[in-house]
Order: C-alpha cells, then structure tokens, then sequence
C-alpha cells in the first residue's frame, strides 16, 4: 500500500538545524528511480525521508539513525507511543502559558525525566521554545540553548505528530542510534545512501556542529 494515496503528506515534527526542507523536490531530482534499501545516517529532522515516503510510498525499507540518543529516542516515541506524547505535551503548553520564560528554564535545567515518552515530550517542548530551535549540548552533555521568546509557539501540533507516526509505522522503518560509519556498513550496491552531515563552521564562532556532547570535529568532515 502506497502512503500518499489517501494519506495526508507527513512533514518533520521537529526543527532541525541544516534541514533541507526547502529544497526537497531539488534533491528529489537525484533520488533513484528505484531502491529496496534506504539509509539516512545522520537523520535530524528526517526531511528527505517524509518526502520520499509520500512520493514512493513504502516500498522501500528504510533503516534511520543518528548518533544523538534524546533524537533517536523521540522519533521511536512518535512512531509507537503517539498519543501519550501528545497528552503530555498539551500539558507542557498548558504550563507554559502561564508563564513561558520561567518554564521554559525549569524544564531546560530542572527536568530530567527517565521515562521514554517523557523524554521525548522534553525535548520536542524545549525544540519548539528554545532559540531559533536549536539543538546544542554543553561537553556534559545538558542543553544549553536560551529561551526563544515566542509569543505562541505551537508546543504539541497533532496533526503532524500523528501523519508521522503513521508514516513511521507503515514504513517498517528502523531506527536506532548509531555512528554514521556503522550505520553504513551494511549498505550494498543498489542500495540509497543519503549522506546530510552537519556543517562545516565558516569560521571558529559559528560552530553549530555540537549536536551530541562529542561534537562533529573537521576531521570527521
């Protein structure tokens, strides 16, 4: 069963740093006609992997990973356990209206949930408040973006939470957290590869590459 007949087009639930969203159907003119297999090894907001979804359908297998455990983690969490996500991100907006700013802090350095589903509501919570929606970690690993200062950000939207879960599960994806050269290391001829690593800075004060607490050093470039 193909996902795009009949099916609302499933877009990233999460803001990413380095998406292609904008430029999807200029990449989509590269995309093989046909492959069985697809890896995207550095995933992030898994732009090209929705657009392939609603343009092929499922016929493919797609095997996604990211060596950023809260990420991985979140994009299990939308697949299998959608609806307790939401709950508890109506929640979230509900306690950041009261009063963003402080919230926003008390969840960025005070929260520190174990449960998975809660984990992923942390981090789609501060992904859509946070600075420009930043994803950056200190060396030990803790979140360090500022707050965002928006007047209404959408905190849970349902709709695109729940179009890429569908999307997720129909797709028999694995997803699993993984160094790009591991991940890759079962890819074969025929096979897709999109490669999407994070930016090489311009220059010593635009460094954005701190997506886990080991960096993406030039060497890894």
């Amino acid at each position: 069963m193909a996902l795009n007949a009949g099916m609302a087009r499933p877009r990233p639930f999460i803001k990413w740093a380095g998406s292609k969203t904008k430029i999807l159907k200029k990449l989509y003119e590269h995309v093989p006609e046909k492959f069985e297999n697809y890896y995207e090894p550095f995933l992030g907001s898994g732009a090209l992997f929705f657009y392939l979804i609603y343009k092929k359908g499922n016929h493919f297998k797609a095997y996604l990973s990211d060596i950023n455990e809260e990420l991985i983690n979140t994009f299990i969490v939308v697949r299998d356990h959608v609806d307790q996500l939401i709950t508890l991100l109506k929640n979230h907006q509900k306690e950041y209206s009261k009063n963003p700013k402080k919230y926003y802090y008390y969840v960025r350095d005070k929260l520190d949930p174990k449960d998975r589903v809660e984990r992923a509501a942390r981090v789609l919570f501060l992904n859509k408040t946070c600075y420009n929606g930043l994803y950056r970690v200190n060396r030990k690993g803790k979140f360090n973006v500022p707050f965002g200062r928006y007047k209404k950000p959408k905190i849970c939207d349902e709709k695109t939470l729940r179009n890429a879960s569908k999307a997720l599960q129909m797709s028999n994806a694995e997803i699993r957290v993984l160094d790009y050269q591991i991940a890759l290391k079962q890819a074969k001829k025929g096979d897709f590869v999109y490669l999407d690593p994070p930016y090489q800075p311009i220059n010593s004060t635009s460094n954005f590459t701190d997506y886990t607490q080991e960096g993406f050093s030039k060497e890894d470039q």
